[in-house]
């Protein structure tokens, strides 16, 4: 019985943590974003892991699964998402430098 328990718990927690559908995939890439963009710059080192962790389940794993039902136009909003992720990251570190510099 415990087995059984520890068992659902998984596959409940498993599955409430990736996206169902492809619209869910692109809302919940969209709302990373849009949290990047706002915070990126009082993010911490270990803000900067979660959010690396975060993006890289969003452009690989979860990519993956729902590439195939992925319109074009969808496919270059990623895009725009991975450009504007890697930019918020090096504009915070050069904030980061600067300040070291100063």
């Amino acid at each position: 019985m415990k087995k059984l328990t520890t068992l659902a718990f998984f596959t409940v927690f498993l599955f409430s943590c990736s996206p169902f559908t492809k619209e869910a995939y692109l809302e919940r890439f969209e709302d990373f974003m849009d949290e990047v963009s706002v915070e990126y710059r009082q993010y911490d080192e270990s803000q900067w892991v979660k959010a690396d962790k975060k993006f890289e389940r969003l452009t690989g794993q979860w990519y993956d699964r729902y590439k195939d039902e992925l319109s074009s136009r969808e496919k270059l909003t990623i895009s725009g998402y991975k450009v504007r992720y890697k930019t918020y990251k090096g504009i915070k570190k050069i904030d980061s430098a600067f300040q070291d510099l100063f």
